[in-house]
């Protein structure tokens, strides 16, 4: 995950996962860039990349053309400001549909209400319509970790045609928070990852796993789906659980179609995964959440002795891969593993994989929150931007900001949440 901290006291914020079709990829070498230019890719390598993360996951194919609004709701030729209230959803453990991971009100339950009700119903319009504006819907306006929020401090306009709305092609299913490796499903702060919300001493998620029913009520949209991901804060592979999941939506009938995508820690990518995930889904993509360049580091942040695991898993993973199949690592940065970006942008580059991703942690969980970019360290955090976009650039290793590594400028109307006390 990733996001930013304020001048004065950290901000909440919360990773996205997965927005980059708003997202440039620029050829800049300082803060305020967010991607680096890499070499040409295939049609289905990322271009550059994803995301919530939980680095992220970007939705792919998705820029360009028009996209979905309510009839009536604008003049033919408008522009959005954001792509995601009219392509995407995201559906939380608890049945709560929201567009995407960083707005602040869900939608609608689809625990109590059909998906149609609240997709076509009157706040999803309202927010596509306040889309179309800079203002944004207050639920988008006061997300958390957004990378559009950015953008239009820096006085970014809108770049997609709106046309007839239709149903989401891009959807992203949540599974249970307990659902990981690292901590279990009863982690502690000392279990966890430092920077997970899983190691909040407060974490207390929803009793109950309602993915089957949720999973079962989504099938339908199967159809008409472009990209699907599937992890949340939880580690997918575990006891083989996003295998689950496509199976409950009938994935295997549009798996020619449909890019599937999901984020991983690394350590569940056994033989047998990959294996069976690489054989299963011709077209995905994989982004590996390390958060460190060296064993010390990572076990700092992983709490695992487990480096040396990770990294031979993705190496095998890019040597049996099809053409069809991406590859990314993401970082989330803080003062643990600043000095190691240099390093990261390397050992990604000598592992084979088609992009890099670095973000800035969010303070999820107080372990974490020491560590985080503010008044005192953003200079080394602006330099350490700096010295990885150069690094990328010398080894052709495209390379993506989610946001870059320097402290938020502040914009009106654009609201900063204090981390809880």
């Amino acid at each position: 995950m990733a996001g930013r901290v304020n001048a004065s006291r950290p901000e909440r914020r919360i990773a996205l996962d997965r927005a980059p079709e708003i997202r440039e990829t620029l050829a800049r070498t300082g803060p305020g860039s967010r991607a680096v230019a890499g070499p040409a890719t295939g049609g289905d390598r990322p271009p550059g990349s994803s995301g919530p993360g939980a680095g992220c996951v970007p939705l792919r194919g998705l820029r360009g053309g028009t996209v979905a609004i309510d009839e009536g709701a604008s003049p033919p030729g408008s522009r959005a400001f954001c792509i995601l209230p009219f392509v995407g959803a995201y559906v939380r453990p608890d049945g709560s549909v929201l567009n995407c991971c960083c707005q602040r009100s869900p939608l609608g339950n689809l625990l109590e209400s059909d998906f149609e009700a609240i997709w076509f119903g009157p706040l999803a319009g309202a927010v596509r319509r306040a889309s179309l504006t800079p203002a944004l819907h207050p639920i988008c306006r006061e997300s958390l970790g957004c990378p559009v929020l950015p953008r239009l401090r820096a006085g970014e306009g809108p770049d997609r045609v709106v046309g007839p709305l239709g149903w989401p092609t891009a959807l992203s299913i949540a599974l249970p928070d307990r659902h990981c490796n690292i901590g279990g499903e009863s982690p502690t702060p000392e279990t966890a990852c430092i920077m997970c919300p899983r190691a909040h001493p407060g974490f207390d998620p929803p009793a109950g796993d309602h993915t089957d029913l949720i999973v079962g009520r989504l099938a339908r949209l199967m159809p008409h789906l472009e990209e699907l991901e599937i992890h949340g804060v939880a580690e997918a592979f575990w006891k083989a659980r996003i295998f689950d999941v496509l199976d409950g939506l009938g994935y295997e009938a549009h798996a020619d179609r449909v890019r599937v995508a999901t984020i991983s820690n690394g350590t569940t990518l056994s033989r047998e995964t990959r294996r069976r995930w690489l054989g299963r889904c011709p077209r995905s993509r994989l982004l590996v959440s390390i958060d460190a360049a060296t064993p010390a580091t990572y076990r700092a942040i992983r709490r695992l002795d487990a480096y040396e695991v990770v990294i031979e898993n993705v190496r095998r993973y890019a040597r049996e891969r099809g053409p069809g199949q991406a590859l990314a690592i993401g970082h989330n940065i803080n003062e643990l593993n600043l000095g190691e970006v240099v390093r990261m942008v390397e050992v990604a580059a000598g592992l084979g994989v088609d992009a890099l991703q670095m973000n800035l942690t969010i303070p999820l969980a107080p372990g974490i929150e020491p560590y985080l970019i503010g008044p005192r360290n953003a200079p080394a955090f602006a330099d350490a931007h700096g010295r990885a976009v150069r690094r990328a650039a010398e080894l052709g290793l495209p390379l993506e900001f989610v946001n870059p590594l320097e402290l938020p400028a502040p914009g009106p109307g654009l609201v900063t949440l204090p981390a809880p006390a």
